[in-house]
């Protein structure tokens, strides 16, 4: 069944997804191991930016920081798909009220620069052509670029492939959270002890 809820996952089948976890609520945090990545289902749902399919799984208790045979999590997808039209901003923005770990480093490839006669796909999918804009031509026009694995946070991730709008929302965030941190700490300062 897990190899089924991930095509339903990918494919966007809702309703079919959401009874199979409905039925068996260990999906919610199951591993694709008919893969090589052995990624999660949450993970599977942010990849393909299916955010009903995600809400559903957070509701039904899917670990958040759960992590795939390469260490990577449901963050890290929502980041390395991102895609500011599709939803992905809510998506990401669902990660982390959830609690997704933005401290974790991903090991990721990093293309060194191609010669601009030839397109380079980065883990985005996207063209690294300068345009940012996904590739209508993936069958011709391939380059030999050398890549080098680099280990980045989601917010490197996003700096690094000009996700504005992914690098906005996971600044705001850290800012969020260091505001509520320095909070806390002068609650504490002034009043030892008092629980609030």
């Amino acid at each position: 069944m897990p190899k089924q809820l991930y095509s339903n996952i990918m494919n966007g089948y809702t309703a079919k997804a959401c009874n199979a976890v409905e039925q068996n609520p260990d999906f919610a945090n199951a591993h694709f191991i008919h893969l090589a990545s052995g990624i999660t289902a949450l993970s599977t749902a942010c990849r393909f930016r299916r955010h009903d399919i995600a809400a559903f799984l957070l509701a039904h208790k899917a670990k958040i920081n759960d992590t795939d045979n390469q260490g990577k999590t449901a963050l890290f997808y929502a980041v390395a798909h991102f895609d500011a039209h599709s939803g992905s901003t809510a998506l990401l923005q669902m990660l982390l009220d959830h609690g997704a770990d933005t401290s974790l480093l991903f090991e990721i490839p990093i293309p060194e620069k191609p010669s601009k006669d030839y397109f380079c796909f980065n883990c985005t999918g996207v063209a690294d052509d300068g345009t940012n804009e996904p590739s209508r031509d993936l069958t011709n026009r391939y380059s030999l670029v050398v890549y080098r694995q680099k280990k980045l946070t989601a917010l490197e991730i996003a700096e690094t492939f000009k996700l504005q709008a992914a690098v906005e929302i996971l600044q705001s965030h850290a800012l969020k959270k260091a505001s509520a941190a320095s909070c806390s700490i002068q609650v504490e300062e002034l009043s030892p002890g008092l629980k609030i």
